[in-house]
């Protein structure tokens, strides 16, 4: 009898989880506890990077075969483990952000024109937003990641999370998108699954969702392009 891939699942947080994401992890586990074989550990090191470069080492230093991270700010509206199903190196299931001139989702593609020169990411087109999609970078609040993409960046003497600087102190990048980088440095592809919707909680104004709603609903246009109105958001 083959033995289930072992499945390293974590919940990353400073403090609180929203409510129900623990429980919600548990059931889609189980959903899939005839394929695969699951942990869930609670990591709360701070900063971010710091957390998730000690979840990589603890992942490494055990047997796990797959090592899948949730922020506790991303809650799926679908079976998130469904995306270990394609059998990838690394997949991220997709969830909205806000930006400069409104929302978008987390799933981009790399300027080739200016890089290395520059480090910028195009949010990608539409007419690849469905089903599993390769892609130049993902957030990593719901991301399932193999072990030999641990490895590789080990043999680099990478460390798969950081946060890239310029010689003036100021971020360049984050790290989930410093780490798709380095993926990309290692011939390692990376995928979304558009299939894998995530909601992104965030505190925010209902007064001022409801205005920007009924003006979009007004003007006919499905995107909302009011940057200097979303500092209540």
């Amino acid at each position: 009898m083959t033995s289930r891939p072992k499945v390293m699942v974590n919940i990353l947080h400073i403090g609180t989880i929203h409510a129900g994401l623990e429980s919600m992890v548990i059931q889609w586990a189980k959903e899939y506890s005839d394929r695969y074989e699951f942990e869930l550990f609670l990591p709360s090191a701070r900063p971010i990077p710091n957390n998730r470069n000690k979840v990589a080492k603890q992942f490494i230093e055990g047997d796990w075969d797959i090592l899948f991270m949730f922020d506790e700010d991303n809650q799926p509206i679908v079976n998130p483990f469904s995306m270990l199903l394609h059998d990838v190196d690394v997949v991220g299931g997709v969830y909205p952000g806000r930006f400069t001139k409104g929302f978008n989702f987390h799933v981009f593609d790399l300027d080739k024109k200016k890089y290395p020169k520059e480090i910028f990411f195009n949010f990608v087109p539409s007419d690849r937003r469905e089903g599993l999609q390769k892609v130049d970078a993902v957030a990593t609040g719901c991301i399932a990641v193999k072990r030999n993409v641990i490895e590789k960046m080990y043999k680099k003497n990478m460390a798969p999370f950081e946060e890239l600087y310029d010689k003036y102190g100021i971020m360049i990048t984050s790290d989930d998108m410093a780490f798709c980088l380095k993926c990309m440095k290692l011939d390692i592809p990376v995928y979304a699954d558009w299939n894998v919707l995530v909601d992104h909680m965030k505190e925010t104004s209902l007064l001022k969702c409801i205005e920007l709603i009924g003006r979009a609903a007004k003007s006919g246009k499905a995107e909302i392009n009011v940057a200097d109105e979303l500092n209540g958001l």
